[in-house]
């Protein structure tokens, strides 16, 4: 079987920097993998705290206001329970201050592989709250 080669691999064999995670600094290539994408206040929050303060804030998620995430919610009219599943998942993905607990929550939704269409809405909300209450420890 052929060997795959890297993407940075085939950046320089086209003779030009590669776009992936290694050809960003730090703080991005962090926010690349511990977010659902670097966005402005994240990169500024990890340059001012550094890295390893911003992941032990990450962790200590119930210290993060994220007031302004659950207001962008209750804005939002849902038309039934699996839109709510669905639609809070996305927004908080896009939206929460709290995002190494979502990445960490979309881990353990994959891990666990649930079926949308099998456990409905409201279950499939419920859930996922649990993984995200539990993002970081023991999911007993």
């Amino acid at each position: 079987m052929p060997r795959m080669k890297s993407r940075r691999h085939l950046a320089e064999r086209r003779g030009g920097g590669g776009t992936g995670p290694s050809d960003v600094g730090p703080e991005r290539r962090l926010l690349a993998r511990a977010t659902f994408g670097p966005r402005p206040q994240d990169l500024q929050d990890v340059a001012t705290m550094g890295w390893e303060a911003w992941i032990r804030w990450q962790i200590d998620w119930k210290s993060i206001d994220d007031r302004a995430m659950e207001q962008i919610l209750e804005q939002i009219a849902f038309p039934n329970a699996d839109a709510v599943a669905v639609g809070g998942f996305l927004a908080r993905m896009l939206h929460s201050r709290r995002q190494l607990q979502m990445r960490m929550t979309a881990f353990w939704e994959n891990h666990f592989n649930t079926d949308l269409a099998k456990a409905r809405g409201t279950s499939e909300a419920l859930e996922n709250d649990q993984f995200r209450k539990h993002a970081f420890g023991n999911l007993e």
